[in-house]
């Protein structure tokens, strides 16, 4: 049980198992053990500056030998999703050694990850690749790339559809086509007129729209190609240079790779669709969709944005000392709600908007 600003915020007993991982503080390493830890293990003296994470703690680290990112994973993070993440980067820099992803450092006795109890950390412990560029967030609407972030993304899928992996069919609180498993959590917003909306679009979504995902092509997909995970060049605004953090991989419709990038560009601006089809332009040329993939699209847009409203919500009341960073995409997905489901369907149960600017 827990209250925000007046709200009282239970998640059941039921839903324990599945959100116990991000219910779990990240693991508290400080800035010298971290340092410790990349010259034990990597043989790398360097400093280290801790970064942003939901669940993990990451350092920026800075040595003679380049910059480094060294991901701490949370302790209650099943081994098994790890090994997924471990095998999935390996795999793309052997298949797509082009993308620009994060690439593994081995340890010194030649290993892709390592454990440090000294640190206090009790998950696993990687070292990364650091990637040049700006995130996509510092850059104005109007001049992102929708198409270049959307060949990338598509290029990525293109190599992961080759990518299998015993454990790779695992339940994830960030999978939006499960996004009614989540509806207890839709105690923890605030707002009684929100609260009630995103009950109503959950409740669409499954009378709608989750009875036919099955029958769509799933592999692992990325799942987070957010704002702040896409870079772009310094000095080309039409470039890509990076996509990182392959915490949140699922395996999943693939068509839901694009509709949680195009989730962060819906923002109740009234060009939510130009967005769509910008970014589906792009990912169609790296990995083209069935027709009856992208008649989907539009829906599974928005139930990545009601996975967005309650995930975040209910993470604000557990760490309230962190509510300012959690919550930084909420007010945008309530107002890109409330955009797409203003749009209207043509009889056959098709988005008008979208199926005017879908890709050929």
């Amino acid at each position: 049980m827990h209250r925000a600003s007046g709200v009282t915020c239970h998640v059941a007993g039921s839903m324990g198992p599945r959100v116990t991982l991000f219910a779990t503080p990240p693991p508290a390493v400080a800035d010298d053990d971290a340092e410790r830890i990349v010259a034990t293990h990597y043989g790398i003296f360097g400093k280290a500056t801790r970064l942003h994470s939901e669940r993990d703690a990451n350092f920026l680290i800075e040595s003679s030998r380049g910059r480094f990112v060294l991901k701490i994973s949370n302790g209650a993070e099943p081994p098994e999703r790890l090994e997924v993440n471990t095998s999935a980067l390996r795999h793309l820099a052997h298949d797509a050694p082009g993308l620009p992803v994060p690439k593994l450092i081995s340890t010194i006795d030649g290993q892709h990850y390592c454990v440090d109890r000294e640190s206090g950390a009790t998950g696993q412990i990687r070292l990364l690749t650091f990637l040049e560029g700006r995130p996509l967030s510092a850059l104005p609407k109007s001049r992102r790339p929708l198409e270049a972030v959307g060949r990338c993304i598509g290029g990525l899928d293109a190599s992961l559809q080759s990518f299998a992996h015993r454990h790779m069919r695992f339940s994830l609180l960030w999978d939006s086509t499960n996004v009614d498993s989540l509806r207890e959590l839709s105690r923890c917003i605030e707002s009684r007129s929100d609260r009630d909306f995103v009950l109503h679009e959950i409740d669409r979504f499954v009378a709608e729209v989750k009875p036919g995902l099955d029958a769509l092509r799933h592999q692992i997909i990325h799942n987070d190609a957010n704002l702040g995970n896409v870079l772009i060049s310094h000095g080309d605004d039409s470039r890509v240079t990076g996509l990182f953090d392959f915490g949140d991989l699922v395996y999943a419709p693939v068509v839901n790779e694009l509709a949680v990038a195009a989730s962060y560009h819906v923002d109740g601006d009234g060009l939510a669709m130009q967005s769509i089809t910008r970014l589906a332009a792009g990912y169609c040329e790296g990995y083209p969709l069935l027709d009856d993939e992208l008649d989907v699209l539009h829906d599974l847009v928005m139930a990545r944005l009601l996975t967005t409203v309650l995930v975040t919500s209910w993470r604000a009341t557990l760490f309230p000392e962190n509510e300012a960073y959690i919550l930084r995409n909420r007010g945008r997905a309530l107002a890109g709600l409330a955009e797409l489901s203003g749009q209207h369907r043509n009889a056959d149960g098709s988005w008008s908007d979208w199926r005017t600017a879908r890709v050929d």
